[in-house]
């Protein structure tokens, strides 16, 4: 399997570019209704209902509530709160008591008042939205894990390369298991090899300057695939690595005709059933049974 290499420079969020466009409609579309015509608020309020729609929800609509009140508010103020060219439209479509130049003033700090609180209303759902962002990515599950020294001591602003697993690379994946909980039955170094060796493409290991920090092993025995070994080191967590291992292992199981894959997870280990239930996993009412059928020194030799 060719590696793959994750960037280092982050994408600018989409919450981010969603809130900016929303806010240049806010400023073209509130400069627009005041001095060009008012039949400009009506593709804008159609763009303020659709910019509320995409996720992360309403932070376009923030945006664009800001925008609008500010260049209102500002229009109003530069104009000091005369506003000729808003006052204009009122005189041909306004109400007729409107004659005097108090009439007109009253009007338009009027307007200047519902400027702010459009300008007040967008900072809040602004505001609001990013909390429920924020809160929403502590609160992401990641893979149950922890990991060996060796992972720790690694800059989590590495590159990220995911390959599949190599000679060489057991002793650090079992400092990574061990410190994570697992059970180290059968994961010696002739074990994991014959496991790479039997399911190509499916034991995949996640490295920064050549260290493993993540890992999964798929195997797929014609009936059904398993998922074992999903781990990530703590300075790598909250990266989507332990979800975007589990995701490349379930396309390659797929593609070999797997229509249903199983994990293990240990009956206390929350933080593990949270992960697996965020990826559409559903706890299964089977109990497990095993049995140990002593070490066989033969197996090392077998294909």
């Amino acid at each position: 399997m060719a590696e793959r290499a994750a960037s280092r420079h982050r994408p600018i969020p989409r919450g981010v570019l969603l809130w900016i466009f929303g806010l240049g409609v806010g400023l073209v579309g509130g400069y627009a209704t005041l001095t060009v015509s008012p039949v400009a608020a009506v593709p804008a309020l159609v763009l303020w209902v659709c910019l509320a729609v995409p996720s992360p929800r309403f932070l376009g609509l923030a945006g664009a509530l800001l925008g609008h009140g500010a260049v209102w508010a500002w229009l109003l103020v530069t104009s000091n709160l005369v506003c000729a060219s808003y006052c204009s439209w009122s005189l041909t479509y306004g109400p007729a008591h409107l004659t005097d130049a108090a009439a007109w003033q009253t009007e338009t700090r009027i307007w200047f008042a519902f400027a702010l609180g459009l300008f007040a209303i967008g900072a809040v759902l602004t505001a609001w939205t990013v909390h429920r962002v924020r809160q929403g990515l502590r609160e992401r599950p990641e893979a149950p894990t922890s990991a060996g020294t060796a992972s720790t001591a690694l800059q989590p602003q590495g590159e990220i390369r995911v390959r599949e697993f190599i000679t060489g690379d057991g002793p650090a994946l079992r400092a990574l298991w061990q410190a994570s909980g697992f059970r180290l039955f059968g994961d010696d170094d002739a074990g994991l090899e014959r496991v790479a060796r039997r399911n190509p493409g499916l034991f995949l290991v996640a490295t920064v300057d050549g260290v493993p920090v993540a890992s999964a092993i798929g195997t797929w025995d014609g009936r059904r695939g398993w998922l074992y070994h999903v781990a990530t080191a703590p300075a790598f967590r909250r990266r989507g690595i332990g979800a975007r291992l589990a995701g490349e292992v379930e396309a390659g199981l797929r593609g070999l005709g797997c229509r249903k894959v199983n994990l293990l997870v240990f009956e206390a280990n929350a933080q593990a059933m949270a992960f697996w239930r965020a990826l559409g996993y559903t706890r299964a009412a089977t109990v497990e049974f095993t049995k140990e059928l002593g070490k066989d020194d033969t197996l090392a030799d077998r294909p």
